[in-house]
Parts: structure tokens; sequence; C-alpha cells
């Protein structure tokens, strides 16, 4: 989605409103039908072949980030995004501990009571 636009010399030189637009008027459209909801993206976008995943700019779009999730009060949410790329999410890491447990749903337990008495993922 935001690889698809031309690369600028830093996201900085973005303002807020700009990031937002992007952000929001991709060129998909939700389609929703039987209490399902799935994008419809045209077969013609993107078609330079220039993707990207988010992942491989987050360290580019946190600092870019950062001016509207102060404004919005959700600073400390757009920093977490970090943990969860480098650790994983949630249920990725429930089932790497099952794993490792034997399917221990009790080890499962005890890793999120740590992580949520921590704040932080394991």
């Amino acid at each position: 989605m935001l690889g698809a636009s031309p690369r600028r010399d830093s996201p900085s030189q973005e303002s807020a409103a700009g990031l937002r637009y992007r952000i929001l008027h991709t060129a998909a459209r939700l389609t929703r039908g039987e209490r399902h909801r799935w994008p419809r993206i045209p077969a013609t976008w993107n078609t330079a072949g220039d993707e990207r995943l988010v992942t491989d700019d987050l360290d580019q779009l946190l600092p870019a980030l950062a001016s509207v999730a102060e404004s919005l009060g959700c600073s400390a949410q757009l920093a977490n995004l970090r943990d969860i790329v480098d650790c994983g999410a949630s249920y990725q890491r429930q089932l790497r501990i099952a794993a490792a447990n034997g399917g221990s749903l009790k080890a499962v337990v005890s890793s999120l009571v740590r992580e949520l008495r921590d704040g932080r993922p394991n």
C-alpha cells in the first residue's frame, strides 16, 4: 500500500495530513458480503512491481507516523509495533511456547501472565 508511492528523500518531509491521505486513500475498495469483508484491488494497481512489506519500511514509517500518533494520543501503541515485528504477534508466541512445551497450555498461560505483568512480550 505505502510502498507503491514514489519515494521521498525522507519520510519526515511529508506532512501528517499527506501521510494520512496516502494511508486512507489506497487503490483498494472494501467489498462486503455474507458477513465478510475483503479488499478488492484492481489488477492494474502497482504495475511497476515496486511493492514492499510494511515491516521492511518500519524504521522509516515509525518516525513519520510519530506526530500523528502523538496527536491521537496513541504513541505508546505505535512504539509497540517494533515489539510485534521483533517478537511476533501474541498468537505466534503462544504457538511457539506450546510447541516447545509439548502442547502444554499451562506454559502458554504462564507466559501470558508474565507478558501482562511485565507489560511487554517475552
